[in-house]
This record gives C-alpha cells, sequence and structure tokens, in this order.
C-alpha cells in the first residue's frame, strides 16, 4: 500500500493528501508513512480524525505524546468531529488550522421520504431503533434491559436492532421469544430508509463514538434522539430539544427518557421538526462543498 500510493502520488497531479482515521497508536503508527511521503512529496497533508475514544485520547495525550505530535507535525491541517477533541489538539500545541465537521447523510437515501407523513400517536404502539454494530460498547443490552423493563410497566412498544457484530449471537440468545424485539441484521439502501420512516425514536447508548452517520440519518427522519454524551453527539443533540442524553450504562434512566417521550406527544412532534430541519446541514451535497472550501483554503 504505501509503495502503490508513493506511486500514485508522484505519477499525478495530487495538491492535497487526506488521510481519514481514528485517534490511536495503531492508526498513528499505520499512517504516518503516508503523512511523511506527502510532506517530502510537497503536497498539503489533512488528517480527519473519524474515530475517537476517551481511552485513546488518554493514551495518546500521556504515554504516546511525542508519537502523536511527530505524526501532526507533517501535517497542514486536521478535521475532526467535535469541539473537545479539537481543544484536546490545541492543547498538544497543534498551531495549524483544525476544522471542526460531520460525517454526513447520503441524499438518496431520503428520495421519496415526506415528514409530513410522519405522524406519531402516543396511544399506538412506539416504535424504538437501534442501527448501529452489535457490539457491547454500543450500549444494546442496556435497551434489551430498558425495554424489558417498559412491557413489565405495561407499555405497548417495539424494538428493531438493525446491524452486524460480535454481540449477534448473544443477543439473539436474550431476545429469544421476546415478541417485541426484532432482529434485522444488516440493512441499507431502500430497506435502511423503510426501517428510518417507520421507527419513532432512535437509540443509541454507547459507551464511546466519533460523529456515528447512523445518528444523522435518525435526525434527517425526523427521530428523536436518546443518546450518551459521547464524541460529537453533544454538539450536535440539545437536551430537551431534538434528543435526551443518559449516562453510559443507565438503563433505568434510559427507561425514564423513553417514558418521557411516550408521555408528551407534543415534545415528540418538536424533536421531529427540529431533527428534520437540522440535519439538511449533514446532507452529502452540504457537507462536501464544505470540504471543498477547506481544500480551496489550504491551497490559497
Amino acid at each position: 500500500d504505501y509503495i502503490s500510493y508513493f506511486i500514485n502520488v508522484i505519477l499525478s497531479h495530487t495538491q492535497i493528501v487526506q488521510i481519514n482515521t481514528s485517534l490511536g497508536v495503531k492508526s498513528v503508527l499505520r499512517d504516518l508513512p503516508f503523512a511523511f511521503y506527502a510532506k517530502i512529496l510537497g503536497k498539503k497533508c489533512i488528517v480527519f480524525f473519524r474515530g475517537w475514544s476517551s481511552e485513546n485520547e488518554k493514551l495518546m495525550k500521556y504515554k504516546y505524546k511525542w508519537l502523536l505530535k511527530l505524526y501532526l507535525h507533517h501535517t497542514d491541517a486536521l478535521i475532526t468531529l467535535s469541539k473537545r477533541s479539537q481543544h484536546t489538539l490545541q492543547s498538544l500545541g497543534y498551531k495549524k488550522k483544525i476544522y471542526i465537521e460531520t460525517t454526513l447523510v447520503d441524499d438518496n437515501l431520503l428520495k421519496g421520504f415526506d415528514i409530513n407523513k410522519k405522524i406519531i400517536r402516543c396511544s399506538d404502539k412506539i416504535t424504538l431503533l437501534f442501527l448501529a454494530r452489535l457490539e457491547k460498547e454500543k450500549g444494546i443490552f442496556e435497551l434489551i434491559e430498558a425495554c424489558d423493563s417498559l412491557i413489565y410497566q405495561g407499555f405497548q412498544i417495539r424494538l428493531l436492532i438493525a446491524g452486524k457484530g460480535r454481540a449477534e449471537k448473544e443477543i439473539l440468545a436474550r431476545v429469544r421469544n421476546k415478541e417485541y424485539i426484532e432482529i434485522l441484521g444488516y440493512i441499507t439502501g431502500k430497506d435502511k430508509a423503510q426501517i428510518f420512516s417507520e421507527s419513532d425514536i432512535y437509540v443509541l447508548p454507547s459507551y464511546t463514538e466519533g460523529m456515528p452517520n447512523s445518528v444523522l440519518e435518525a435526525m434527517a427522519f425526523g427521530l428523536p434522539l436518546i443518546v450518551t454524551p459521547v464524541g460529537g453527539l453533544t454538539d450536535i443533540i440539545k437536551e430537551g430539544d431534538n434528543g435526551f442524553f443518559i449516562p453510559i450504562g443507565r438503563s433505568d434512566l434510559l427507561v425514564e427518557s423513553i417514558i418521557t417521550l411516550i408521555n408528551n406527544k407534543n415534545l415528540i412532534t418538536k424533536m421531529v421538526w427540529n431533527n428534520y430541519n437540522k440535519a439538511q446541514t449533514y446532507y452529502a451535497s452540504s457537507v462536501v462543498k464544505r470540504i471543498e472550501n477547506i481544500y480551496m483554503e489550504l491551497l490559497e
């Protein structure tokens, strides 16, 4: 890969190299040669940190600070997903420009979607959606526990679980004979759009995140959000305005947030419109224009 990259950058008219990566020792060691080659060849180099965890942040800030600073020395600008990660990079002494951007929503996913047809009746069965990798760290087991509690309390709910991952077998074992939980597997395209359209609330009680596409997609389809305050989510969600934050690992507080929405149709309606309108900032067409502006600013 290094040889192919080196040859292609030499032979092409490349002006900018963008490295999409996560913050971590393995990522930095893997990507440092790409940044180094770019600088040797006189190309501009941008690093886009799309993955970020508090654990890796501490490791890179204290134990491997020298390695991270060496990596950043060979860049001309950085893009990150949250103000918090921006401040962390600045605290390391990075003096060049750090842009805050987002992941994006494919405009095509919303073709045919009409927000006016998304009517939520609190007296009907409420559909909760979890769409992410099926990993313990995504908070899926806390969500299942919360749904069990809601059913026990007499609430009419349905939980849709979409995705693939290492925890799939354990999840299947836990939800066996639970008629209110449906496992969808990995979905994409029209199937994904249909599931977002049919769902009422999006839940992601994850332990760590960067800026998950699924949250932005849920916003685009007008879904109220219940998430943990991790990664870039704290920058796009305002408590009570377009969603709720819950502490990591607290299924009891997750239950409370869901009940609050079930019992307040006006609040749901407000969040539906707020998220639908706000999400237009995250459409691919909008994000691409902003990235292009970053490129032009860097070249100038």
